[in-house]
């Protein structure tokens, strides 16, 4: 997918986690993981500024 959408290797991670420790990459952030994923990713999310569509439950 990041060669057919043009997505630089650098801005492909392999889970959210090790996403959310880059830099706020976008305004906003869809958290539709595992739901026991969900509130940890959330706050983290929050954390760094994205404001969130959170997947219930949480």
């Amino acid at each position: 997918m990041a060669g057919r959408y043009h997505i630089p290797l650098e801005k492909c991670f392999s889970s959210a986690e090790e996403m959310l420790e880059q830099d706020q990459l976008a305004d906003a952030a869809f958290i539709t993981t595992q739901d026991r994923q969900h509130a940890s990713q959330a706050i983290k999310a929050m954390e760094k500024g994205y404001d969130i569509l959170l997947e219930k439950p949480i």
